[in-house]
């Protein structure tokens, strides 16, 4: 059976419209924290799930068969709890398959699968699975193949603030019956119990901790169980194997008071191995920060090679790991062997242990999971003994100090963290608390993409982190999620960014601009359509002085005040006169384009914004241009596309292919899609109201589609925003909006869908962000936050 390869998976969103109330809802007081990661809390281990019997299943006693099991851990874990530590064994599949499991409501878009146990047809076999919980303190079990049954035990869980840090060590062997280290020589007869004693191996405050468990010269099927001595056996399992098998299991087990554990053997004879691969200790250690599972290596893809005998490779966890880490938890399989081997992980530069992760017979495919001490930049050694083996590398998580909190002027995010792009060291979830991005800090500017962000430091620098299966990040890297910041590569001395839904743009000293990331539709504006990993400089004819990157198309103000755009035109965003046609034929025109055309009839521009399908320009009287799809009403030119737009795109007053101007707007200083600051600080709102999202306090009363959409679902003009002043800055998401105050503060509405309005529940008019203030600048992804503060 082989594994999931490299691949993109692409998932088609849908956007639930919200009836929101319409009362201010009160935010609860908070203020801004730094990434402090989760501490783990041990537990004997406790059976949640096991579809032989109906447990976790609501009773139900069936065999899993392809596709998903969703498990609910909320009666055993507490509110609030980050991640958990599963024993996950298979039992009897009817063909070869693998299990994946994935936080519930988590994950990219972007990411194929990743396994965590691989099966034979009718093997029982076991492997620990550290993954992350879903806001709702679940998980999902897919079966790849056949039907399979499925036994959890869980071994304990990771919380904030609250339980055990974690202290790695290069694997050291503590037990091996076969030679008396740990206790007597002697194989572990059947119905036996023995007890190995780790007094020596870790300190006093050690409350549990985690052992590579080998069983090998097993004369019958059988199952090893372990838990803290002195407490009863439980109901669960550690290792499974069929005699003649060698098999690992990595298991975290609690310590008894006098820091031994019990080790069980349920039939025939077996030799036991372990290998101790550190502890967790209330106030020692590191804190643990959990990853969506990240493939960090595959050796069968192109440029890798197969580990040959007595060879070793260096696994580099940079691109997802802050420098600091400690060690990793990494899932690691091999497949495609051709000897019996056994497989080991170790700190980069260090000397090879006595210890195993992997044991193997040829043509096999397994895993196991490993937490690895790690060596200097977040690498580890992987070496094979015999033969040759193609490992796969997947991390599930990392452990690291807490970072030191930012001085000066700080990036902070909330929301959605799905795929990294709040930059705390995580990914997955989401966060209704702004926190800090640990490691940068002097900061300039910050830019809110779809799932990516960037910001800028004083000195010209620009980072960046999130998603990069599209190349966004501009590091020099084509694939992955980067959950802390990163440099973007080769750029000069920058002096503005901007994002795009899959690019980044930045203007240098010099007044060039420059972009990076995915170039299908020409969204990098160098003449070509292939994508690049570091920056390009933008063909255009003249010093520039901002750009601005909406969904799929780009646009950059001049000095001479001219407006040109690149990229994608099949919603006519060009400006230029043109829309895109057939281009899903083999004969498209106008579809985009990859060279900078000129916006027609804009000159003495001198603001641009661009938002989803549609840039706006203010000219230097005051006025207000927009172009591109209307769907929503969003050019503010008194007219409604409506529902044709999303399938005739040049219906009736669906798309402006040249810029109209924004009814009755004038005196303007700062625009974003759907609103207009003007210079005395009040805001005006315009477009899509659908689900009250526009922050008047109204929602449609029935509605909105054609013929006859109900009152209050479009403002075709723009309309005075109630309860704003002194409003300096505007940025809008999905649904929702958030605007900057002058004197630091945040005010927030629309929808919560991912905490990051941070209320409790939806609101109708604008809600401000009770404990965040000294805020200097606001930019909204798709579903996150980002801001820059002065304050802590």
């Amino acid at each position: 059976m082989g594994l999931p390869r490299g691949g993109v998976l692409f998932v088609a969103a849908s956007i639930a419209l919200l009836t929101l109330s319409s009362g201010v809802a009160q935010a609860a007081p908070r203020t801004t924290t730094v990434p402090a990661g989760s501490l783990f809390t041990s537990m004997t281990p406790t059976r949640v799930l096991d579809t032989r019997d109906g447990t976790g299943t609501n009773g139900v006693i069936a065999r899993v068969p392809a596709g998903l099991l969703r498990l609910d851990l909320s009666t055993t874990v507490p509110a609030g709890a980050t991640a958990v530590v599963l024993n996950l064994t298979g039992v009897n599949p009817t063909q070869a398959t693998f299990i994946s499991v994935q936080p519930n409501g988590g994950g990219s878009p972007f990411d194929a699968p990743v396994s965590n146990l691989n099966l034979g047809a009718g093997e029982v076999r076991a492997n620990a699975v550290t993954v992350e919980l879903g806001t709702d303190r679940s998980v999902l079990l897919s079966n790849q193949a056949g039907s399979v049954d499925l036994v959890a035990d869980l071994a304990g869980y990771y919380t904030p603030g609250t339980g055990a840090g974690f202290t790695p060590q290069s694997p050291t062997r503590v037990l091996d019956t076969r030679d008396g280290t740990g206790i007597p020589a002697g194989a572990v007869g059947p119905n036996t119990t023995v007890t190995l004693d780790l007094t020596n191996h870790v300190p006093a405050a050690a409350t549990a901790v985690t052992l590579n468990l080998t069983g090998t010269d097993a004369t019958a099927g059988t199952f090893v169980t372990a838990w803290p001595d002195g407490g009863t056996r439980p109901t669960a399992s550690s290792l499974n194997l069929s005699a003649g098998k060698v098999v690992p299991n990595l298991v975290t087990v609690a310590l008894g008071a006098d820091h031994k554990i019990d080790l069980y053997n349920f039939g025939g004879t077996i030799d036991l191995v372990a290998d101790l691969a550190g502890y967790y200790a209330t106030g020692l250690g590191d804190p643990f920060f959990q990853l969506t599972p990240q493939r960090a290596l595959d050796t069968r893809n192109a440029g890798g090679h197969s580990i040959g005998a007595g060879q070793t490779q260096t696994a580099d966890l940079s691109e997802w790991l802050p420098t600091t880490a400690a060690a990793a938890v990494v899932n690691l399989t091999g497949t495609d062997t051709t000897a019996g081997t056994f497989v080991t992980a170790w700190p980069a530069d260090a000397t090879q242990p006595l210890a195993s992760n992997l044991n193997l017979t040829p043509g096999q495919t397994a895993a196991n999971l490993a937490t690895v001490a790690l060596g200097s930049g977040a690498r580890l050694d992987i070496g094979n003994f015999q033969g040759t083996v193609d490992v796969i590398v997947d991390i599930a998580g990392y452990f690291a100090p807490v970072p030191t909190a930012c001085a000066g002027t700080c990036a902070i995010t909330w929301g959605a963290n799905f795929i990294g792009q709040l930059g705390n060291g995580t990914t997955g979830g989401q966060s209704a608390v702004p926190t800090q991005v640990p490691g940068i800090s002097g900061l300039s500017a910050i830019a809110g993409a779809y799932g990516d962000t960037y910001a800028l430091n004083t000195d010209g620098t620009v980072y960046a982190w999130g998603i990069n299966e599209l190349r966004q990040l501009g590091n020099g890297r084509t694939d992955g999620e980067l959950p802390t910041p990163a440099v973007v590569t080769g750029l000069p001395k920058i002096t503005a960014i901007s994002a795009g839904e899959q690019n980044g743009y930045a203007v240098d000293v010099n007044h060039n601009a420059w972009a990076w990331g995915d170039n299908e539709s020409g969204g990098l504006g160098d003449g070509n359509r292939t994508a690049s990993a570091v920056p390009v400089q933008v063909s255009l004819p003249g010093p520039v002085t901002s750009v601005i990157g909406t969904s799929t198309t780009a646009h950059a103000l001049l000095a001479d005040g001219t407006v040109w755009s690149w990229g994608d035109n099949q919603l006519g965003v060009l400006g230029n006169g043109t829309i895109g046609t057939g281009c899903s034929t083999a004969s498209p025109v106008n579809c985009d384009s990859p060279t900078p055309v000129q916006v027609s009839g804009l000159t003495n521009v001198v603001a641009l914004y661009g938002s989803g399908f549609d840039a706006y320009a203010v000219k230097s009287d005051g006025t207000v241009w927009a172009w591109g799809w209307n769907a929503g009403a969003g050019l503010g030119n008194g007219t409604v596309g409506g529902d044709a737009c999303f399938s005739v795109n040049t219906g009736p007053n669906c798309v402006a292919l040249t810029p109209v101007p924004v009814a009755a707007l004038s005196g303007v200083t700062r625009i974003t899609g759907g609103y207009a600051i003007k210079a005395d600080g009040t805001v005006l709102a315009w477009g899509d109201n659908s689900s009250g999202e526009l922050g008047l306090g109204t929602t449609p009363t029935g509605s909105c589609s054609d013929p006859q959409p109900a009152q209050n679902c479009f403002y075709p003009t723009p309309v005075a925003l109630p309860g704003l002043s002194n409003i300096t800055d505007v940025t809008t998401g999905v649904q929702f909006t958030a605007a900057l105050k002058s004197d630091g503060t945040v005010w927030m509405w629309g929808n919560n869908f991912y905490g990051q309005t941070t209320t409790p529940t939806e609101s109708t008019v604008p809600v401000q962000i009770a404990g965040l203030s000294s805020v200097t600048e606001i930019s909204a992804g798709l579903y996150h936050m980002a801001a820059l503060t002065t304050g802590s």
